[in-house]
């Protein structure tokens, strides 16, 4: 396929520019005079292939049988990676309009996808893998928190926190994690969610796996479900939770799947959605990229749910929503 490419290069293309993500990357689809395309990853800076997590991990998840997109081949010097094309189809579109049991169908299959790579890739970890060399640790979670307080509360809605206001998010943020450290953990993809998966041929494609570490099963279930992309309603949630535990149960995932998983899935989501709106933040205020303020109302409101249901958190709830608005 590298010896087709490259004659398919030399003998001319169009690029078309596609949506990218937050990581910055810039995707090109390269159309050839015979009808084939290609997708060219411009990572705008020079990369070691010995060293690049992205072709780390897609080869990594290839071999443990998660789909991904093929690598036709490379240029490190110019930080390019030509890549298959794996079409538009987001899981995201697919969700929108979709009725309930057409969506149960589309989650149960992310959901497998899901379990497979939490199993094989946690099974086959080695010393050199790079997820086992980082983890969702307390500095971590941490760091995530700090940049919501950051870029979400006094980036983009101008707030301006007192001492107080930040020695208090300190002590919440710390209440909020302290639970989620007791947690097992596993190989997660840390951004599992609908634009993160493509839909092709009925494959599901997973994307953006680069940041890949250690850390709760929960984590990258809690994405996909406390979608910021995908507002799904508490029933068909509901349904894919007991789904997730079911399928799980049944292999090494058993153990980490106990009676108060639902519980730990909410505590995982409030800290994963108040990581999100740092990001949405960021990338607003820093990026001036106005994508994802529309994804900011949900996101909140996946907060104000889940900050509720947590009797050590119930203190906060009413001034931590305030942070939240404007």
């Amino acid at each position: 396929m590298q010896t087709t490419m490259l004659d398919r290069i030399g003998g001319g293309f169009s690029l078309e520019r596609l949506a990218g993500d937050a990581s910055g990357k810039e995707y090109s689809r390269m159309r050839f005079p015979d009808g084939q395309t290609a997708v060219l990853l411009d990572a705008h800076a020079p990369f070691d292939p010995e060293r690049d997590d992205w072709l780390y991990f897609r080869s990594y998840l290839e071999n443990c049988g998660v789909t991904v997109p093929e690598l036709y081949f490379m240029e490190p010097s110019g930080g390019l990676l030509y890549i298959e094309d794996c079409g538009d189809e987001l899981l995201q579109d697919r969700a929108k309009g979709a009725g309930k049991d057409e969506l149960l169908t589309m989650y149960k299959k992310a959901l497998d996808v899901l379990i497979l790579m939490q199993t094989e890739a946690t099974r086959r970890l080695d010393a050199r893998n790079p997820a086992n060399k980082r983890k969702f640790d307390a500095e971590k979670y941490a760091q995530e928190l700090d940049h919501a307080a950051e870029w979400y509360v006094i980036g983009y809605l101008s707030k301006n926190l007192h001492p107080n206001d930040q020695d208090r998010l300190n002590h919440f943020f710390h209440r909020l994690v302290s639970p989620l450290l007791e947690l097992p953990t596993v190989f997660a993809h840390r951004d599992y969610h609908s634009r993160n998966i493509i839909i092709k041929g009925g494959e599901f494609y997973v994307i953006d796996f680069q940041d890949a570490r250690m850390g709760p099963p929960h984590y990258d279930v809690a994405s996909l479900l406390f979608d910021s992309y995908v507002r799904l309603e508490e029933d068909v949630r509901g349904e894919l939770v007991e789904y997730y535990k079911k399928e799980a149960k049944k292999t090494a995932l058993a153990g980490s799947i106990g009676g108060r998983f639902e519980t730990e899935l909410c505590r995982t989501a409030l800290q994963r959605n108040i990581k999100a709106l740092g990001t949405f933040g960021f990338q607003a205020v820093s990026r001036k990229n106005a994508l994802y303020a529309k994804f900011m109302p949900d996101t909140v409101g996946y907060v104000e749910r889940n900050i509720r249901l947590f009797d050590d958190l119930t203190g906060d709830v009413e001034w931590f929503s305030s942070l939240l608005h404007s």
